[in-house]
């Protein structure tokens, strides 16, 4: 298990919904499923390009809450189709996912403000025209997310996602909804 994965129990709560986008087969899908109990549920979102052996361990790392949707279509589309109510984690790699599965997440990050895990590093693919310090900017000033790296055992405030290659965790933070 990756050292930052023992490091979520803050941020997935047991019946917690995740979403893992991008490289959908890998330790932290049985982690996240662990986290979320029985309760829970754990979506991955793969490409249907990878190949399906990939999504088949995906299923077997986390047990029968975790479901694994092969299809190109955005966060915000595979939403509605699995008709789920809410989703309180996100784990993706910007750097592998497909363009359209992350960036297509505009109206789950606005209602459902989940925390966020991405893996992200310093000149990072341009996905749609966007490169990871738009995608970074965008979560810190539009929509409030703080960032965290993980550093001596705990889940650290930084200023910057894009110094170096790493994972970082995104939370939210209280929007002011008055005058100051």
């Amino acid at each position: 298990m990756h050292p930052e994965a023992a490091g979520l129990a803050g941020a997935v709560r047991p019946g917690a919904v995740c979403l893992v986008v991008g490289g959908a087969c890998d330790i932290c899908t049985g982690a996240l499923s662990v986290l979320a109990g029985t309760g829970g549920q754990v979506h991955c979102l793969d490409s249907p390009d990878r190949p399906a052996r990939w999504s088949a361990m995906a299923s077997m790392l986390g047990g029968a809450d975790v479901v694994v949707h092969r299809s190109t279509d955005g966060v915000d589309a595979v939403c509605a189709q699995a008709e789920l109510p809410k989703v309180d984690f996100i784990k993706a790699d910007v750097r592998k996912a497909h363009p359209g599965l992350l960036l297509d997440a505009f109206v789950t990050l606005l209602r459902d403000r989940p925390a966020l895990l991405l893996r992200i590093g310093p000149g990072g693919p341009v996905r749609r025209g966007r490169c990871e310090p738009d995608i970074v900017s965008s979560l810190t000033r539009s929509l409030a997310y703080e960032v965290y790296r993980w550093q001596g055992g705990d889940w650290r405030p930084v200023m910057s996602a894009v110094r170096d290659e790493g994972k970082y965790l995104f939370k939210t933070r209280e929007i002011p909804t008055g005058p100051p």
